[in-house]
């Protein structure tokens, strides 16, 4: 009898215990109760931010046995963000967003949590809320400048970006000129830069510089937006950029692209530069005079031999008229010297 007593006693404690925390877990997480919270530690800081800053909110179990198995938080009218948990803490990082307006705001967050151990473990949901006060983002601590201010189609701009607060870091910026596409700053610590190029389309006019900064200041990552004016001169008549002006018709004359340099230079036959004999018929006129030279050179060549043959044969006459005279007059040459003539015998 003392046994089964024993029991039974034991098992309708186990039951009361049982529904006792079933009871209690009810209570404590029924959103809307002043005590619903106190089984965990929720927290969200800063409570103070702008617009482009992150708001970080950490949840914590405050009861034994107690286990956070999920959990996600939202800003208002923004989109709910999981949390990440380690060694049974938990948290999100959410951020401002840009259009948000300065006043008051709110962080919620919910969670599943697991009560209890073994057979008797439950499973529970728990909600709530935190306020944030949203101020109005700092005007921007650093400078734009344009270099030059102004340009025509085509030309070059060199902008600067400079932070003048000695707490504000810029991480990254970009900038675009008269709606064209957007180009990344190079740089580091306070002062970054870019180039940008006037675009050939663009029209006598003042233009915007639409640039983005990315900077952190107090530990903190914001972006700022702005605008800085630019003003845009005519293109010039003739430029590759020069456009047909309002009112008047397109130039007609083109000009020079990298591909048509060769169309503006006249073009010449090879064979009329490699050529070193002159045309046909200066030839002709040319061999015509050498053959006319060569006769000529034949007619003197021809009247010399002639005038000389003339000479040789008067001066051979000439000699011969003298060896005559020195002749005697009889045929037959005289006797030598100191010899006398044999006696002439006649035979009858």
């Amino acid at each position: 009898m003392s046994e089964r007593s024993n029991r039974t006693a034991r098992w309708i404690r186990r039951a009361c215990r049982a529904a006792a925390t079933l009871v209690t877990a009810a209570l404590l997480a029924a959103p809307g109760t002043a005590r619903g919270a106190s089984l965990f530690d929720v927290s969200v800081g800063p409570t103070t931010a702008v617009a482009g800053q992150d708001v970080v909110v950490s949840v914590s179990p405050l009861v034994e046995g107690l286990v956070i198995t999920s959990c996600r938080a939202w800003l208002t009218g923004g989109q709910p963000t999981e949390c990440v948990g380690s060694n049974g803490h938990w948290s999100a990082h959410l951020t401002v967003a840009h259009r948000a307006g300065p006043g008051a705001s709110t962080v919620t967050w919910s969670l599943r949590y697991r009560l209890g151990t073994g057979r008797n473990a439950t499973t529970h949901r728990a909600q709530g809320t935190r306020a944030v006060t949203i101020r109005p983002a700092t005007p921007p601590d650093f400078s734009v400048v344009l270099d030059p201010a102004a340009g025509r189609p085509g030309d070059t701009v060199s902008a600067e970006f400079t932070a003048l607060d000695p707490k504000t870091t810029i991480t990254t910026c970009s900038a675009r000129l008269g709606g064209a596409a957007a180009f990344q700053c190079v740089g580091t610590g306070s002062a970054w830069w870019l180039s940008l190029t006037v675009p050939a389309t663009a029209h006598p006019s003042r233009m915007t510089v639409e640039w983005t900064l990315v900077y952190e200041r107090d530990g903190y990552q914001t972006e700022a937006h702005g605008t800085t004016p630019f003003s845009g001169l005519p293109a010039v008549a003739g430029s590759r950029h020069a456009g047909p002006s309002a009112g008047t018709a397109a130039p007609s004359i083109r000009s020079r692209q990298p591909g048509d340099v060769r169309s503006t230079i006249p073009t010449v036959p090879r064979t009329s530069l490699a050529r070193t004999e002159p045309p046909r018929a200066e030839a002709q006129a040319t061999e015509l005079s050498d053959w006319v030279w060569d006769r000529s050179d034949l007619d003197v060549l021809l009247l010399a031999v002639a005038l000389g043959a003339v000479l040789l044969v008067g001066f051979s006459v000439h000699s011969r008229r003298a060896t005559l005279r020195e002749r005697p007059s009889h045929p037959f040459p005289s006797p030598a010297a100191g010899r006398s003539a044999p006696p002439v015998t006649r035979h009858i």
